[in-house]
């Protein structure tokens, strides 16, 4: 149709797996599923239309002109014209072998660990990506990935579960590796070991966590024009440690994620810092969300592939130091947090939540198993005057997991 912008977003996910029970691989699930969404735009309005697997195209076009109707407005300028592939490939293992490893693996977890019965997963998982417009946008990203996750209890443990082991998403299978890091865990979490005191101690958070989600809403777009962010009025100013850096990215090989988003916008070197040097630079704008306050625009859309694209602050990623997680740790012993919920913020920033599981972490390793705990800080508090730093080191050598370092108020459950 004469002056009508078509723009076609494909999702196409292949995932097979293998589901654990009673520390055995009880089932194999396979899935194949194309979802197809489809643009159009007026110049005034966006239209959508959406369909999984095969669709008529005439009918689908057809459903996204009746969706303009609906009068949504999209007067911004359309992304395009660009071309990039991104490929992210998985070695060692595939769909057709991953029963078989799965087996293998459980097999050497059930000899080493009689005393735990494990349930869960592991998963194959292909993923593409694709968005192509009539302006010349055509990007496309694939991501392969395993991702072994195992939880666990105790024979003759009345809980539901008493801790949980994962690595992925991995790029490469390497089972006698992974399984050596879940032995490490599981060693010292038959170890149990005490509080070394109550008070301010240093805490290690894996990359996603309550005090990085708490964040990241903060850091919404719609939020801070409309004055409800914690972090409102304040682009320009210095709100956190000088030592605290924070960046959008999208990164595929690391985030696991397309380099663009979901209105096909993309960064040279697929990150742009929100944060540098504790100093707000940028809050999460979508280019409506841009327009609506007067924001510079940070191509933060996320969306389905049928639904109009919204502002999202997802796939931050806190700048590493250049320090270790013993370095930043000095030689004192850190809490290492791997299992806690049922906390929650204020409105006012303030945080708190019980932690089911901790470990004693010497910066090296898992030394021990703590009692339950309660954590307690501020948001400010946390990437402010309390902030240690991100880990240069990782956790895992098979995944993206740096270790995030911050002083918060420790005490033993029930004290």
């Amino acid at each position: 149709m004469p002056g009508m912008t078509r723009e076609r977003v494909v999702i196409g996910t292949r995932k097979t797996t293998a589901r654990i029970a009673g520390s055995e691989v009880k089932s194999i699930r396979r899935s194949d599923v194309v979802q197809t969404g489809l643009r159009l735009y007026d110049g005034r309005n966006i239209g959508t239309a959406g369909a999984i697997g095969s669709f008529d195209p005439a009918e689908l076009e057809k459903r996204a002109l009746d969706s303009i109707s609906c009068g949504i407005e999209y007067p911004w300028e359309i992304q395009g014209p660009a071309v990039r592939r991104e490929t992210v490939s998985l070695k060692g293992i595939g769909h057709d072998t991953l029963a078989g490893e799965a087996g293998s693996f459980m097999a050497a977890m059930r000899s080493k660990w009689p005393d735990l019965v494990f349930s869960e997963s592991f998963t194959v998982e292909d993923t593409g990506i694709s968005i192509r417009n009539d302006r010349g946008l055509d990007l496309s990203t694939v991501l392969s990935s395993v991702a072994v996750v195992l939880t666990y209890r105790a024979l003759g443990s009345t809980g539901i579960i008493d801790g949980w082991v994962s690595a992925g998403p991995c790029r490469r299978w390497d089972p006698d590796g992974i399984r050596a890091e879940f032995d490490e865990f599981l060693e010292a979490w038959h170890e149990p070991v005490d509080l070394p005191r109550s008070g301010r101690l240093p805490v290690v958070f894996g990359e996603s966590s309550l005090p990085l989600n708490r964040l990241s809403l903060e850091l919404s777009g719609h939020r801070y024009g409309t004055g409800t962010s914690l972090l409102a009025g304040r682009v320009g100013e210095k709100v956190f440690s000088e030592g605290f850096s924070l960046s959008q990215s999208r990164v595929p090989s690391i985030d696991d994620c397309s380099f663009f988003d979901a209105e096909g916008v993309f960064h040279e070197g697929y990150s742009l810092g929100l944060i540098g040097g504790g100093v707000l630079r940028a809050v999460c704008t979508d280019r409506r969300t841009a327009a609506r306050f007067s924001l510079p625009h940070t191509g933060s859309a996320s969306g389905g592939y049928d639904t109009i694209p919204q502002a999202s602050a997802d796939h931050l990623r806190v700048e590493r130091s250049d320090r270790t997680l013993s370095e930043l740790l000095g030689g004192e012993p850190a809490v290492y947090i791997a299992l806690a919920s049922g906390g929650d913020f204020t409105p006012e920033g303030a945080f708190a939540t019980p932690v089911q599981l901790a470990m004693l972490h010497d910066g090296t390793r898992f030394v021990g198993r703590l009692p339950e705990l309660r954590i307690s800080s501020h948001l400010f508090r946390m990437f402010g005057d309390d902030w240690m730093g991100q880990s240069a080191d990782d956790i895992s050598a098979f995944y993206d997991s740096p270790s995030m370092v911050m002083r918060m108020d420790v005490e033993k459950a029930g004290d």
